[in-house]
């Protein structure tokens, strides 16, 4: 009989955005680029939510970081990250749409990964491009592929190893794709500019904000007639609200993506029940706020289990 591997990831955690994102994105990963060893995720609660990757074969956690480490660098330079300019800011909708239409013309069941990330960066309606909630980079900021490319280039297995299998040190310098509630780093109250400080430079986790990035074509955004909320996402009031599941049997990457389509999820906390029924062991929440940066706030449990 096969044998199967199971590694517990030591740094990210299930009830922190980027840290769930990081953890989704290693999964997307590894079913895009060693669909041989059947990843599969869970999380265990240990204080707090833990990921737990199970695959097939004899694989430790150097193993995996090379399957990673690999894989990344042979995407790093794909259309998905190069043909649509600096940035979604302010992005022409006839140069997006010629993006979509090229990315789907060129997909095929087994090659999708230009088109997949076409529909995660946004949709376009009528006369405009509706981008992600995800998209965090405001006020005229126009470096989002500009992160990404930086990002893709300059992390290294250490960087991996660290985001994965190492309590979160935040020792690494920007760029930051802002989906970690660290990153709210209102000007208010400090003593000098948060974003080019010299008391207290802004910090990072480099490898967990690379695999976060893989995990957005399983957040794809859905045109809807007054917004288009990637999947996950609804407008609550003026601002943006996330829920994601937490869930204790291992499954793969496509019953993860049902499951953050589920209407239950969306409904939580309304639908314990059902969803305990699922196996999903806790929902939480994070608001997107815009003081003056995008940023995410520190996320809720709903079902109360953590």
């Amino acid at each position: 009989m096969s044998p199967v591997s199971t590694l517990h990831g030591r740094g990210p955690e299930g009830g922190h955005l980027l840290g769930f994102l990081c953890t989704l994105g290693t999964l997307a990963v590894l079913d895009r680029s060693a669909p041989w060893v059947r990843p599969r995720l869970h999380w265990s609660e240990a204080g707090v939510w833990r990921p737990v990757w199970t695959l097939d074969g004899a694989i430790d956690e150097e193993g995996l970081i090379d399957l990673l480490h690999q894989a990344l660098r042979e995407g790093s330079t794909g259309p998905e990250f190069t043909d649509l300019g600096p940035s979604l800011s302010k992005l022409d909708v006839d140069r997006f749409r010629a993006f979509a239409a090229k990315a789907a013309e060129t997909s095929t069941p087994a090659r999708r990964r230009w088109a997949d990330f076409a529909a995660a960066y946004g949709v376009a309606v009528g006369d405009r491009f509706h981008e992600t909630p995800l998209h965090m980079h405001n006020l005229g900021q126009l470096r989002f592929f500009k992160d990404v490319l930086e990002l893709v280039q300059g992390t290294g297995r250490d960087h991996l190893r660290k985001a994965l299998f190492e309590p979160w040190r935040y020792d690494d310098p920007q760029p930051t794709m802002r989906w970690d509630p660290v990153d709210d780093r209102r000007y208010a109250y400090r003593a000098d500019n948060p974003s080019d400080s010299k008391i207290a430079p802004i910090r990072t986790v480099r490898g967990a904000n690379l695999l976060a990035i893989e995990a957005l074509p399983s957040l794809p955004v859905v045109p809807q007639s007054r917004s288009s909320p990637a999947i996950g996402f609804r407008k609550q009031g003026s601002e943006w609200v996330v829920r994601w599941p937490i869930w204790t049997t291992p499954i793969t990457l496509r019953v993860i993506e049902s499951l953050l389509r589920h209407p239950d999820v969306a409904a939580a906390p309304e639908s314990h029940q059902r969803l305990r029924r699922l196996g999903v062991a806790e929902v939480f929440q994070a608001r997107r706020v815009e003081p003056r940066y995008r940023s995410f706030t520190l996320a809720e449990a709903l079902l109360g289990s953590s």
